[in-house]
């Protein structure tokens, strides 16, 4: 993940790694909502990176720089992987991809 520098990426990983604590917390306490609500979040945080692309070529997954484009591409799995784990405990399965 050496290639990925700007602070959306920096606050996604800080997400991801709050990802166990979350689990842990919510099953401590009975309250499956806090995962709900803790997707949403990363969804929000994800949406907000992702929309800049448009904007800014620092952005863009897919770059003439392998190293950022095989972090980015890492980054977004491993928010692909919590995203599916998370809807699984709630009971919900998440797509493997979009339709246009």
């Amino acid at each position: 993940l050496a290639g990925l520098i700007l602070p959306e990426e920096m606050n996604l990983i800080h997400q991801i790694s709050e990802y166990p604590d979350v689990l842990e917390q919510a099953a401590l306490v009975y309250e499956g909502h806090r995962i709900g609500f803790y997707l949403l979040d990363l969804a929000k945080a994800l949406q907000s990176y992702y929309s800049r692309a448009k904007s800014d070529p620092r952005y863009k997954v897919i770059t003439e720089d392998k190293k950022a484009t095989l972090s980015k591409l890492a980054l977004l799995k491993a928010v692909q992987i919590v995203f599916k784990s998370g809807l699984s405990i709630l009971g919900l399965n998440a797509p493997d991809h979009m339709k246009q």
